[in-house]
């Protein structure tokens, strides 16, 4: 156990290395220099209405641009934690489970199935995700 746990901070920290961290943090800079390195844009959306039905942050991804949302309300901490987080999940490549063409049209019938796809995917995660997830935000910002 403990040598997995080694092996994990090794790999994140192998890819925080790799990013252009602004000092001092600035969360659309850092939005900005991770877009250009991954030739994608990241959009940090206005705030999500604070429910319980929905999750403290959520990206979309298009084809060209990874949207990222966070509810409404948080502290500047909370927030920036909330972006890294979803972040992370966008630099583990997690994708999660595939939705078929056939339930993607009959969901969203006015919506092209690929793209109903990768909205869905990402929005189910295992603990294992999650965890990674909140590693790689917890470890930024203790760099910050």
């Amino acid at each position: 156990m403990l040598a997995a746990r080694g092996r994990n901070w090794r790999r994140w920290r192998s890819i925080i290395n790799g990013l252009d961290i602004p000092v001092p943090w600035d969360s659309t800079e850092f939005c900005a220099r991770l877009s250009a390195r991954r030739g994608r844009e990241i959009r940090i959306m206005p705030a999500l209405a604070n429910t319980a039905a929905l999750p403290c942050g959520l990206c979309v991804s298009t084809t060209s641009t990874d949207y990222i949302f966070s509810v409404e309300g948080m502290t500047p901490l909370h927030r920036d934690h909330i972006l890294l987080h979803e972040v992370g999940h966008l630099l583990a490549g997690h994708d999660g489970p595939p939705v078929s063409d056939d339930t993607a049209r009959r969901l969203l019938p006015d919506v092209d199935p690929a793209l109903v796809r990768r909205v869905l995917g990402r929005t189910v995660y295992s603990t294992r995700e999650e965890m990674d997830a909140e590693y790689f935000a917890t470890l930024v910002l203790a760099l910050r």
